[in-house]
């Protein structure tokens, strides 16, 4: 049969709707790529010394949420029992996060807080990522010396002498870039203020970057030196080499 010209026309056009509807049909088919799920934040640890005071660590969480770092207190109660006890809070929160699906959570230990984030370290390493001390006696402190002449040495002032059983079952700590201390000369509470240092960490001495005013063991945890500090080390930045002030800090 002789095909003419407008039969051929319209079979073409047929054709061609044909192929573009089945383009337009599969690109509609063709799912979107998926957003990548975004990673859990890190919480840091905050956890109180001797005597279990939250204040100072209350305003370095505030500064650190400021940073968009998310950061809690540990409450410890009246702080003065065994530091173990208080490791072992650290380590029933450490696990929750775990448990929901967080990364191993930072820790911040200040004074006898150091000495209980190293002990709860000590115990299950992998239960946590970076620890920070702050003014912390992982030598022991003659003031706890002194606090048992005059009976006034709870359990945790014993556990914070020089050579006491606690100071002396710690290991070298596992991944040693994972740590740092920070301490100050001026403090007069860790005596020798150098107690505060550990072999094979960072060991930041505040006024080896600025040494413009006293900072003494009140102080440490609210220093605007100190929170930029501990800022970059948990941002794997480089430590201040140079004075930090208020109005610099966080910037």
């Amino acid at each position: 049969m002789k095909r003419t010209p407008l039969f051929i026309g319209l079979a073409v056009a047929v054709v061609t709707v044909v192929i573009v509807a089945g383009v337009l049909l599969s690109q509609d088919n063709v799912e979107e790529p998926l957003a990548e799920p975004e990673s859990p934040e890190r919480t840091v640890l905050l956890i109180p010394g001797y005597g279990g005071g939250t204040g100072q660590l209350e305003r370095l969480a505030d500064e650190l949420d400021e940073q968009d770092i998310q950061a809690e207190v540990i409450d410890i109660g009246e702080g003065t029992d065994d530091l173990r006890g208080y490791a072992d809070l650290v380590q029933a929160r450490a696990e929750e996060l775990i448990s929901q699906g967080e990364p191993a959570p930072d820790l911040i230990g200040y004074s006898a807080g150091g000495v209980t984030a190293r002990t709860a370290f000590s115990e299950d390493p992998e239960l946590y990522g970076r620890v920070i001390t702050l003014a912390s006696p992982h030598q022991g402190t003659s003031t706890a010396v002194l606090g048992e002449l005059v009976d006034a040495c709870p359990l945790a002032c014993q556990q914070l002498q020089p050579g006491s059983e606690l100071i002396e079952s710690f290991p070298e700590p596992e991944r040693p870039d994972d740590w740092l201390s920070i301490w100050s000369e001026d403090d007069i509470v860790i005596r020798p203020a150098t107690s505060s240092e550990i072999p094979d960490i960072t060991n930041y001495r505040i006024q080896q970057a600025c040494d413009v005013r006293d900072i003494d063991h009140g102080a440490v945890p609210t220093d605007p030196q100190v929170e930029a500090t501990i800022v970059a080390f948990l941002e794997n930045e480089p430590l201040p080499r140079s004075c930090v002030s208020e109005e610099t800090a966080g910037t």
